[in-house]
């Protein structure tokens, strides 16, 4: 029984750090002072202003791609 309790546990252990991980969503955002453009992962509304979707993108590299298509983050 030992056995089997160790290896339930060991999974859980591993499914519990891992999910974070696969939790990732980024947002692009706009700083409100500078008007600069970013890619994050946490949004602060106090001082960025969203561009689209908070959390539509699930890799940074599909933020930063979306990003270079706004017309307000080119400058």
């Amino acid at each position: 029984m030992k056995p089997f309790v160790a290896a339930v546990f060991s999974a859980f252990t591993l499914i519990a750090t891992a999910t974070p991980v696969f939790a990732s969503e980024f947002s692009v955002v706009q700083d409100k002072a500078t008007m600069k453009c970013s890619v994050v992962e946490t949004v602060t509304t106090t001082t960025h202003t969203v561009i689209g979707v908070a959390g539509a993108y699930k890799t940074m590299d599909d933020a930063t791609a979306a990003m270079t298509k706004v017309t307000t983050c080119k400058s």
